[in-house]
């Protein structure tokens, strides 16, 4: 199981269960992908993002990500498995 981990400066840190596996769409180098996956988001809202993590394919949950936060997938024994920080 994944966890992501976002700490926002303002908001504290904030917990999502990922689930038993997630996608990661970075606007850079996922372009196609990551534009289809949030083709009918807000412009305003889809400029500020870097990415997105898509999880839970049942609902296919969208978690934007975005540069002014860090942001960590950990594994369910607490370790940082990978971070997906705006780099």
């Amino acid at each position: 199981m994944f966890i992501l981990r976002r700490i926002d400066p303002e908001a504290g840190q904030i917990n999502t269960n990922l689930g038993d596996y997630y996608t990661l769409l970075l606007k850079e180098t996922n372009k196609k992908q990551f534009e289809k996956t949030v083709e009918n988001w807000e412009k305003d809202i889809v400029d500020k993002m870097y990415g997105v993590v898509v999880f839970d394919d049942d609902k296919e949950c969208i978690m934007p990500l975005y540069s002014g936060s860090q942001y960590y997938v950990m594994a369910s024994d607490g370790r940082t498995f990978d971070n997906v920080s705006f780099k």
